[in-house]
């Protein structure tokens, strides 16, 4: 059942009955409506269900306009389907509730049918089930809900992969500009520090003392404070960027939590593994990498101890300092193998390296010639798909300066570094970049290669960091993933059935991961096959390779050896 959000700027208005809805909300402006959709972010369940914004076509009173309120019904419509299209929104006027209940109805129906539960959804976003929301035919469920109906514009669809890829890459010169405007908009009328659910000055001091910890809990962070961990590293980063010469901007700190609530809400959260969390760990680690390089000073809250337990802190029995923000050391850096901007590049490409992954793999998208799969032709599937939608989609809007800075040694654009970054990511050139390690000439500093090789390595070795964490977190993302494969299986049965599983409109939920390893280990029995597995067909290899030309990561090798024993020693 869909839940309706009505913005009526004259006061109480009525809900036709014959709606068949599950919930009413009532709101006197445009703000509270994106308010509350953006705190939904920090709220880690998978939206199943449609949600019909009715938006008042009258004028508000100017004693109470804002900015937001005072945008044409056609922006505010922009906004909630750029920016909100997880939400499946069903928007239509105030004027035309009453007339259009009906077709409303028909509306949901067909969303729900396609989003109802979370195996449906993966079928559903991928398009490889046998009904598909982006084919049409007069005979089949067309490709969105306004052609479905036909009667009045109601701007809806069941938004797939297919369809997110041609709205953000298919954007001319004009709108992008408007779009641009738009989130500016966003960034002055809404304070995004406020929209986190915890603000006091003890936990962000507190998740400044996390970011700083190779033991990085982000199985036990929200997706609020994950949010801030990621505003404290790109913040901490942008200070040391050097623009005297340069246009790049550098985006204050509302534009930037705003930049990365619309990062989060790219990422779906229905994905055991592959969500926002897991982007937030892996350019954790690449922070903690270019750190360790010497290409960042290390901060205040930064903890040598590669091994040292993080739950003190976690569970604030540790002292913490006052400060919020990541407190630079006065250390002098010699940014021996990355500049300041290829480094943020990095950092950057990181946060973004899997916008919109829909919890299979490039394999699995192959062998079912998914909509996406036939556009790269079977080539880096989802990495393609990642860096369309995070380049054309997110920072072309929020952050298009970034794109076009340039590096100081080979004048490679950054948004070059980003796309040859997240495409490295792809496991299937993995023992491409191990042979390309091999034949590299250590000795040579001056390379041309060198930069774009190492962003590429860094970028690989954070993304299947897991199993160079200290053993308990390591082994909190081996269960994530395993549940991920196990949604792969489950989606293929339903694929190759000739019949509807009965239990098609279950939903798929999970308990929290176990905080203990003890626990852990007791509820995952099987766990270190897997584990054995990726790391010596994957891992040892590459984090062995990298350290001869970065050896100052040294201790990623050390913990996986430390781990492999343990897991070997369970077999």
């Amino acid at each position: 059942m869909a839940e309706v959000l009505v913005l009526t700027y004259s006061g109480q208005v009525s809900i036709p009955t014959s709606l068949e809805v599950a919930s009413v909300e009532r709101f006197s402006s445009f703000n509270d409506i994106l308010t509350v959709l953006f705190k939904r972010g920090n709220i880690e369940t998978e939206i199943n269900h449609a949600t019909v914004v009715v938006l008042d076509d009258g004028k508000p009173s100017s004693s109470s306009l804002s900015k937001l309120d005072g945008l044409s019904f056609e922006d505010k419509q922009i906004i909630l389907t750029q920016f909100f299209s997880h939400i499946h929104p069903i928007i239509l006027a105030l004027s035309l509730l009453e007339e259009q209940a009906k077709n409303v109805n028909k509306a949901i129906k067909v969303i729900d049918a396609f989003i109802g539960q979370r195996i449906v959804r993966v079928e559903s976003w991928t398009g490889t089930g046998k009904k598909n929301i982006d084919d049409y035919s007069e005979t089949t469920i067309p490709s969105s809900v306004p052609v479905l109906l036909n009667e009045f514009p109601l701007d809806s669809t069941v938004n797939t992969m297919q369809s997110i890829l041609s709205r953000s890459t298919g954007t001319s010169p004009f709108k992008l500009g408007h779009l641009q405007l738009l989130f500016l908009i966003l960034v002055e009328e809404i304070d995004f520090l406020s929209l986190l659910s915890n603000t006091s000055q003890a936990h962000l001091a507190k998740l400044c003392h996390l970011v700083g910890h190779w033991s990085f809990p982000a199985n036990e962070l929200s997706n609020d404070d994950l949010v801030y961990c990621a505003y404290l590293i790109l913040h901490y980063a942008l200070q040391f960027q050097n623009t005297t010469n340069t246009d790049l901007h550098i985006p204050t700190k509302n534009e930037l939590l705003c930049l990365l609530f619309l990062v989060r809400d790219c990422y779906r959260c229905g994905s055991p593994f592959h969500n926002f969390r897991h982007a937030v760990d892996v350019l954790q680690a690449c922070f903690h990498y270019v750190v360790r390089l010497d290409c960042l000073p290390i901060f205040k809250q930064f903890e040598v101890n590669v091994k040292l337990d993080e739950c003190g802190f976690l569970n604030s029995t540790r002292r913490t300092y006052d400060v919020v923000e990541l407190a630079a050391l006065p250390i002098k850096i010699s940014y021996k193998y990355l500049t300041p901007i290829e480094l943020l590049g990095l950092l950057v490409a990181a946060l973004g390296h899997d916008v919109g992954h829909p919890g299979v793999t490039n394999a699995f998208m192959i062998k079912y010639n998914s909509p996406i799969c036939q556009i790269y032709n079977g080539r880096s599937v989802l990495e393609n798909y990642h860096t369309a939608v995070f380049t054309s989609k997110i920072l072309s809007v929020g952050w298009p300066s970034i794109l076009n800075q340039k590096t100081d040694e080979d004048n490679e654009t950054i948004k070059n570094l980003i796309i040859s970054s997240i495409l490295a990511t792809d496991m299937a050139e993995h023992f491409e970049y191990i042979d390309r390690l091999n034949k590299f000439d250590y000795a040579n500093s001056n390379h041309p290669q060198r930069a774009k090789l190492i962003l590429a390595l860094l970028i690989k070795c954070a993304d299947i960091s897991n199993v160079t964490r200290p053993l308990r977190v390591s082994s909190q993302w081996a269960v994530t993933l395993s549940r991920e494969f196990d949604e792969i299986a489950k989606l293929e049965e339903r694929i190759s059935s000739s019949s509807t599983p009965a239990n098609e409109h279950e939903e798929v939920r999970y308990n929290k991961v176990p905080l203990k390893l003890e626990d852990i280990l007791d509820a995952n029995p099987m766990i270190h096959k897997g584990q054995i597995f990726f790391i010596n067909t994957f891992a040892e290899k590459l984090f062995n390779n990298v350290v001869k030309l970065l050896p100052e990561l040294q201790y990623t090798c050390n913990i996986i050896s430390e781990n492999k024993e343990f897991w070997l020693a369970r077999d």
